[in-house]
C-alpha cells in the first residue's frame, strides 16, 4: 500500500475504479429481474413439470379475467368482439361459448348465468399468449383498457398481480435509499471525528455497490426479492469493514505517524480481521446455496459477491480516497458524539455468572418458542390496499367470489374418466367452479363436431385441461388441505397427472423449503466455525461467538410467535443465515481487538480498552443494519421483502446488544480457555503470572 500511495499508481486506482463503475452503470441496465417464485423450484417438481407440459400442448397457461359493469347481452357480445381483435389475445371464453344466448336471459341455465353473467356484468376468461411475467402481457392490458374506455371494467389475475409486484419493487429501491441515507449519514456522525468521514465511507461502498449490481449481468437475471433488498443490505452489512480501517488510521496518526505511514499501517493491521469478518459473512451467504429452492443460490450469489467486492475496495479504494482526503478530513474533525463503554467493564466483570446464566436461559427458552412460529410458503406477493388491483379484485369477487385457479393436467384417453373425475371435483366443498370440456358441452356430442375455439382450450393430442377454482385466497393450513386432496382426487383416477397454480405451487414451495432449513442452518454454522478457528486457530472462539449470534437469532425468530403473526418462511430461511453471516463480524471484531489487548493488559483491562476502541463500530455497524431492514420492512409491500427486512433489522439490533453486553462477560468467564486453546498466543512477560 505504501508503494501505491508514494507514486502514480493511487491515480491509477482512481482510474480502474473510475473505468469499473461507468462499465458497472451500463450492464446493470441489462440485468433482467424475474419476478415468478416457481422458477427456482427443482427441475422435478410437479408445478414445474405442469408449467412445461401446458406450454407444450396448450401455450403458456396466462389467463386473466375481466368484468364489465352493468350491460346487457348485446353490449357484452360486442366487448367480446372487441377483446377478440387484440393482439396478443389467444382466446376469449364467455356465455355465448356454452349456451345459445339469443334467449333470454331468465332461461338459461343458472348455473352458467352464476359463471358468466351476474346481475348484469359480464365476465370472460381471456388467455394472452405470451407468460403472465412477460412485459408483452403488461402491454396487452394496457392496450385493452385503452380499447374499453367507453366501459367500466375490472381485470383480476397473475398477470395483473405481476405488473402491480414490477411497480411496487421498483418504487420501493428508491424509497428505501432515499429514506436510509440521511439516518446513515447521521449515524455515522455520531460515531465519527470528522464530519467528511461518512462521506468517505459511504462513497467507497457507493462503488462496491455498482460494481456488485453490474457483475450481476454474468447471472443473467435476479429474483425481485434479490434485488430490492441487495444494495440496502450490502450497503448496511459491509459498512464496518470502511468504519475499521478508517478509526485505525485515527490511532496511527495520535501516534505520530505521517499519512502515508499510518494509511499503510491501518490496512496492514486490520486486514487479517477484516478478512475474517468478510469470509464468515460470505460462508452465512454461501450456506444459502444448498437450498434446493434455488432463489437461495440467486441471493447467496449477489450478497456473498457483493461483501468481496466491499472487502477488495476497503483495502484498496479507500486508502487511496483517504490519502487524497486526509487533509479535509483531519480539518473537519469534531468531537466523536457516542459514548465509550469502557465503564461497562465493572458491571460485565460483577454481574458476569448472572449475564451468563440469562443468556444460557434466554436460549433455551427461545430455541423452543421459535419452532412454534406458523409460516407462510408463497410469499412473493404484493398488496397496496389504495391500488387499482385492490378495488377491481374486491369488485369482481362482489359478484364472482374468489378466483384462486388450479390447472390440472390428465391424459387424453378416457372420456368416462374425464367426466368422473369433473364430477369428483365439483363436490368437493372448497372448490366452486370447474371448467373443463365436459363441463362446459354435454359429453356424449363428438368432438370432431364441436367449435375448435372451444376444443383447444381444453383438450390437445395428448391432454386434457381442467381450471379448477379454489375461493380461498389466504395463504393457510386448509389451503395446503385443499391442494392435496384435490391431488389426491386427481390420482384416484389417472396415473399420470399434473397440477399448476399459486395453490399448488405454494405448496411444491413448502415440501422443497422445509427440507432446505437444517442444511442451510448448520452448513452456515459450521462454515463461519471453520473460518473463525482456522483465522484465529483458537477452539473456543468459534464455539462462544457463534453461541452469542445463534441465541440472537433465535429470539429474533421466537419474536412472531408472541406477536401471533405468521411468518413468510423464506424469510426465516434466509434471514437465518444473513443475521448469522451479517452481524458475526460484530463478534468477531470485538474478539480479534480483545486478543491483541489481551497480549499486553490483565483481563478486565482488556476487556475495557475492547469496548472504549470497538464499541462504536459494533454500535453503528448494528444500527445500520437495523435502520436498513426495518426500512425495508416498513416501505416494502412485497410480503418476503417486508419479512426479511424486519427481521434482519430486529436481529440486528438483537446482536449488537449481546456482543456488548454478554460477550464481554463470556470473554472474561472463559478467560484461561480462550488463552491456553489459543495456538501460538503469547502474552508479555509482565503479564504471564496474571491470574483472573
Amino acid at each position: 500500500m505504501k508503494k501505491i500511495l508514494s507514486g502514480k499508481w493511487k491515480y491509477l486506482t482512481l482510474l480502474i475504479y473510475a473505468a469499473i463503475c461507468f462499465l458497472s452503470l451500463l450492464l446493470m441496465l441489462q440485468v433482467k429481474t424475474n419476478y415468478d417464485l416457481s422458477k427456482y423450484l427443482p427441475g422435478d417438481s410437479i408445478t414445474k413439470k405442469a408449467i412445461d407440459i401446458t406450454k407444450n400442448e396448450f401455450g403458456y397457461p396466462n389467463v386473466i379475467e375481466i368484468m364489465v359493469d352493468d350491460v346487457d347481452v348485446q353490449t357484452a357480445l360486442k366487448v367480446k368482439d372487441i377483446l377478440l381483435n387484440i393482439d396478443g389475445i389467444e382466446s376469449v371464453l364467455w356465455l355465448d361459448d356454452v349456451v345459445d344466448v339469443t334467449q333470454p336471459v331468465e332461461m338459461i341455465n343458472q348455473t352458467y348465468l352464476e359463471q358468466f353473467y351476474q346481475e348484469g356484468c359480464p365476465l370472460y376468461t381471456v388467455e394472452l399468449v405470451s407468460d403472465s411475467y412477460d412485459l408483452k402481457s403488461e402491454e396487452i392490458v394496457n392496450v385493452i383498457r385503452s380499447s374499453l374506455t367507453d366501459y367500466s371494467i375490472h381485470i383480476r389475475g397473475e398477470t395483473i398481480d405481476n405488473i402491480e409486484l414490477r411497480t411496487i419493487t421498483n418504487n420501493e429501491i428508491s424509497s428505501v435509499i432515499i429514506v436510509i441515507l440521511p439516518i446513515c449519514i447521521f449515524i455515522l456522525l455520531l460515531a465519527s471525528t470528522s464530519y467528511l468521514e461518512p462521506l468517505l465511507i459511504l462513497l467507497n461502498l457507493g462503488v462496491a455497490i455498482i460494481i456488485n449490481m453490474g457483475t450481476n449481468i454474468f447471472l443473467g437475471e435476479i429474483s425481485n426479492i434479490t434485488l430490492s433488498m441487495s444494495s440496502v443490505l450490502l450497503l448496511a452489512i459491509s459498512m464496518d469493514y470502511s468504519i475499521f480501517l478508517i478509526h485505525r488510521y485515527y490511532e496511527k496518526r495520535d501516534q505520530g505517524l505521517e499519512r502515508i505511514d499510518a494509511i499503510s499501517e491501518s490496512v496492514k493491521d486490520t486486514v487479517s480481521s477484516i478478512s475474517a469478518s468478510a469470509l464468515t459473512t460470505v460462508m452465512g451467504f454461501v450456506a444459502l446455496f444448498f437450498m434446493r429452492y434455488t432463489i437461495g443460490i440467486d441471493i447467496g450469489i449477489v450478497l456473498a459477491k457483493g461483501v468481496v467486492i466491499s472487502f477488495v475496495t476497503s483495502i484498496t479504494l479507500l486508502p487511496v480516497l483517504l490519502y487524497f482526503f486526509a487533509p479535509l478530513v483531519e480539518k473537519t474533525k469534531h468531537k466523536v458524539l457516542l459514548p465509550k463503554l469502557g465503564f461497562l467493564t465493572k458491571y460485565v466483570h460483577k454481574f458476569r455468572y448472572v449475564i451468563v446464566g440469562i443468556l444460557i436461559l434466554l436460549a433455551g427458552f427461545s430455541y423452543f418458542f421459535q419452532s412454534q412460529v406458523l409460516y407462510n410458503y408463497g410469499s412473493n406477493q404484493a398488496s397496496d390496499e389504495s391500488s387499482i388491483v385492490t378495488i377491481d379484485n374486491k369488485a369482481i369477487e362482489s359478484k364472482y367470489g374468489i378466483n384462486n385457479p388450479i390447472v390440472i393436467l390428465i391424459p387424453n384417453n378416457n372420456v368416462a374418466k374425464e367426466v368422473q373425475l369433473a364430477n369428483d371435483l365439483q363436490n368437493y366443498e372448497h372448490i366452486n367452479k370447474v371448467q373443463t370440456l365436459v363441463t362446459l358441452v354435454d359429453h356424449t356430442i363428438p368432438r370432431s363436431a364441436l367449435p375448435s375455439s372451444v376444443l383447444s382450450q381444453f383438450v390437445s393430442d395428448n391432454y386434457v385441461r381442467y381450471i379448477v377454482n379454489v375461493p380461498i385466497k389466504e395463504e393457510s393450513e386448509l389451503m395446503y388441505e385443499v391442494s392435496d386432496t384435490i391431488e389426491e382426487i386427481v390420482a384416484s383416477y389417472f396415473d399420470e397427472y399434473y397440477l399448476a397454480g399459486i395453490i399448488t405451487s405454494t405448496n411444491d414451495i413448502k415440501k422443497t423449503i422445509i427440507d432446505d432449513s437444517t442444511a442451510v442452518t448448520w452448513f452456515s454454522i459450521l462454515a463461519i466455525g471453520l473460518v473463525i478457528l482456522v483465522i484465529y486457530r483458537s477452539l473456543p472462539l468459534p464455539i462462544l461467538l457463534i453461541a452469542v449470534i445463534e441465541t440472537s437469532i433465535w429470539v429474533n425468530m421466537a419474536v412472531p410467535y408472541f406477536q401471533e403473526i405468521r411468518l413468510a418462511y423464506i424469510g426465516y430461511l434466509i434471514c437465518s443465515s444473513l443475521q448469522l453471516g451479517a452481524t458475526i463480524d460484530y463478534a468477531v471484531l470485538f474478539a480479534s481487538r480483545y486478543l491483541e489487548f489481551r497480549k499486553d493488559n490483565a483481563v478486565l483491562e482488556s476487556i475495557r480498552l475492547t469496548l472504549d476502541n470497538s464499541s462504536a463500530s459494533v454500535i453503528v455497524s448494528a444500527l445500520v443494519l437495523t435502520v436498513a431492514g426495518f426500512s425495508l420492512g416498513i416501505i416494502s409491500d412485497v410480503t418476503a421483502v417486508s419479512d426479511i427486512g424486519l427481521l434482519l433489522g430486529r436481529g440486528a439490533l438483537l446482536s449488537g446488544i449481546l456482543v456488548l453486553l454478554a460477550l464481554p462477560s463470556i470473554l472474561i468467564l472463559f478467560d484461561k480457555w480462550i488463552i491456553k486453546l489459543t495456538l501460538n498466543f503469547k502474552r508479555s512477560e509482565s503479564n504471564e503470572s496474571e491470574s483472573q
